[in-house]
């Protein structure tokens, strides 16, 4: 009987951590938005952004305590890979800025800097997008969830469906006004993160189950649209969104036939055991 919940919870680990994640994110944007009425900017979104994470630390160390937290967090320590990933992800960031040099290139004015811009703000946004997101959610995403979808369901199929479920868990953000005036529209936001999660598997799972190389490539994404669109003024949004999101798809493309859907990996054993 002492091994009955641990037993339970691994069986159903998968819909527990979406489950959990969710109720956590709600629960914090309820609280934060309609008890307390402090905006998105404030530490308590940082809560709310890194509830994947929590979860899945929380899942693990109901499954296998110390141990499996552990094996979750040591995917951040895996950088021994080839230089092409890394550079794989940086074109999260490299795609827009061919973009922007297009757009400049062809004659259009650029924005330039936001007025009152200095060093020390541009480090604090700087940090702040490394961590709400990059370093939030990785380890619940890509750490524990991707691994055991692809278990039962081929690579392209998990990380669809994951990327789904990662699109819906913003759906509460939205309900701040701030976020909403200045984050994507909903519908291209639901499409460009489903497309993301796609690229992010096909990082993962050829580098060995790197959560490092998947915090670089998310890190890349959110800078582009966070300094190049509306720090720098280097494009306007829309620039982004479609020039961005086609470039992403032929990236997609080549990921599928390349590397096949089945594993999106050219490794013939799984990435990452989660027995």
């Amino acid at each position: 009987m002492e091994n009955s919940r641990p037993s339970f919870i691994r069986r159903h680990s998968l819909w527990a951590f979406f489950i959990l994640t969710f109720a956590l994110n709600i629960t914090i944007t309820v609280i934060q938005l309609y008890i307390l009425r402090i905006p998105q900017t404030t530490a308590v979104s940082l809560l709310q952004v890194f509830t994947p994470t929590i979860s899945a630390l929380i899942l693990s160390a109901l499954i296998g305590g110390k141990a499996e937290m552990l094996k979750l967090l040591s995917g951040f320590t895996r950088w021994k890979v080839s230089l092409w990933w890394y550079l794989a992800a940086f074109m999260m960031t490299g795609f827009p800025l061919l973009i922007a040099v297009v757009y400049i290139l062809l004659g259009n004015p650029i924005g330039g800097l936001q007025p009152g811009t200095t060093f020390w703000t541009l480090l604090g946004a700087l940090l702040f997008t490394l961590f709400s997101g990059p370093i939030a959610e990785e380890a619940g995403w890509r750490g524990f969830a991707l691994p055991r979808l692809q278990e039962k369901h081929s690579a392209l199929a998990s990380s669809l469906f994951l990327g789904f479920l990662w699109a819906c868990w913003h759906l509460p953000f939205y309900l701040e006004p701030h976020y909403a005036e200045r984050g994507m529209p909903l519908p291209i936001f639901l499409c460009v993160v489903t497309a993301l999660s796609v690229l992010f598997a096909w990082i993962y799972n050829n580098t060995g189950g790197s959560l490092l190389l998947t915090v670089l490539a998310h890190f890349f994404f959110n800078f582009s649209s966070a300094f190049l669109v509306l720090r720098f003024g280097l494009l306007p949004p829309m620039w982004l969104y479609i020039g961005g999101g086609g470039l992403m798809m032929l990236l997609i493309v080549f990921a599928v036939i390349v590397f096949g859907p089945g594993r999106l990996s050219r490794q013939r054993t799984p990435v990452l055991s989660v027995q």
